[in-house]
């Protein structure tokens, strides 16, 4: 009787520690790893990156719109982005890469 307790607690933390590993892996849908960052395809949006938090400046500002354009735009649990845009009607942002 107390072998098929133990066995069943064994089970138990098989399991839970299989959960928590395929968990911890980012997968897309196609099955490979999901791409990680946010870069720019244009030099007027400046990107800082630090500790989990992105800091988006600059852009293309036209009639009260600012205008981003990025090649990969891909955060994780656990990260921001922040768009600094004091005194913008629209911020607005297009991803031009393949990862997004």
């Amino acid at each position: 009787m107390i072998a098929l307790y133990w066995y069943g607690v064994m089970i138990f933390i098989f399991l839970f520690n299989c959960f928590n590993i395929v968990s911890a892996v980012d997968i897309n849908s196609s099955g490979s790893p999901h791409p990680h960052g946010i870069t720019s395809s244009d030099p007027s949006t400046l990107i800082s990156y630090a500790e989990n938090h992105y800091e988006i400046n600059g852009g293309i500002q036209k009639n009260g719109n600012l205008f981003h354009s990025f090649g990969q735009f891909n955060i994780h649990s656990q990260e921001s982005a922040v768009f600094n845009d004091a005194g913008i009607v629209n911020t607005i942002g297009r991803i031009t890469g393949q990862d997004y």
